[in-house]
């Protein structure tokens, strides 16, 4: 579900497409096309002018879906330092041991413990890095998340990601934690 709309924001932030094709029975086909590359960089969006060559982030991928956590490790790792958790509790112990992040990326529905118990608990705990959270979502289909969602001053994102918008963001945490 949410891993396919994290590679379709991928491909098309690339200038690409994806199409698929389902037989009940028989299994799916997912056709991909992308653009020729005439050179290296014209495969990676650009960052923006505001965010310097060479300023490195911190960043925690939080996605109960291991491929969304993944596809962005790879999509950020060649500029910057990517941990990441399948869990808000798997994120909540490495911040707890110590770790500290230039940015969260925290998908806001997962099971058990959601992104938004990991935003009230590192409130208590550690309240710098709740202010660093950006909340990724796909949807906000309780009264409770409405409710967050509506309330809480950290940034959003919305699935699928826009992997320009991503990177500029990312880029401008970079050059706020200098």
């Amino acid at each position: 579900g949410l891993g396919l709309s994290i590679c379709h924001g991928i491909i098309e932030s690339m200038g690409g497409s994806i199409h698929a094709e389902s037989v009940p029975g028989q299994g799916s086909t997912f056709r991909v096309v992308l653009r020729s590359a005439q050179h290296e960089a014209d495969v990676y969006p650009r960052l923006s002018a505001a965010a310097q060559p060479g300023a490195r982030a911190r960043i925690l991928v939080v996605d109960d879906e291991p491929n969304v956590t993944v596809a962005l490790q790879r999509s950020l790792a060649t500029e910057h330092e990517v941990a990441t958790a399948n869990s808000a509790q798997a994120a909540l112990r490495l911040v707890n041991e110590g770790g500290r992040f230039d940015l969260i990326l925290c998908d806001v529905m997962m099971p058990g413990m959601t992104g938004m118990d990991l935003y009230f608990e590192l409130g208590r705990s550690v309240p710098e890095q709740a202010g660093r959270m950006v909340f990724m979502t796909g949807g906000a289909f309780t009264p409770r998340t409405v409710s967050f969602l509506r309330d809480v001053p950290n940034l959003k994102l919305s699935k699928p990601l826009d992997l320009t918008q991503l990177r500029e963001l990312v880029g401008r945490s970079a050059e706020a934690g200098r």
